[in-house]
């Protein structure tokens, strides 16, 4: 369970980078849609708007990622099973090594 926990932190403290690091670009994306948009340079900014819509797709894949996390479900969830998964493969394997392969 304690592990299980540290896989949650850690996913935790990534989705927070992935946000300070979005929402940085999301406000320099912004300004330079401002500011190229007085200067009349209309294809850079069409191209800055397209950029942006892509960064907010990126932003709610996050979100929905972070939604799973905290109920436990489809990203967090695979993460999770895959950790028990290796870890009872790793128990069973430790068990055939040590116990079962000695001869009596």
């Amino acid at each position: 369970k304690e592990n299980i926990r540290l896989i949650k932190f850690d996913l935790e403290i990534i989705i927070q980078k992935v946000r300070i690091y979005h929402d940085s670009l999301l406000k320099e994306i912004d300004f330079h849609i401002a500011s190229r948009s007085r200067a009349g340079l209309v294809d850079l900014v069409e191209e800055l708007k397209s950029r942006k819509t892509d960064l907010l797709e990126h932003i709610q894949k996050v979100n929905e990622i972070e939604n799973s996390l905290k109920s436990n479900s489809g990203y967090c969830e695979r993460a999770i099973l895959s950790y028990q998964r290796g870890f009872m493969k790793g128990m069973a394997s430790i068990t055939q090594a040590s116990l079962l392969s000695k001869a009596f």
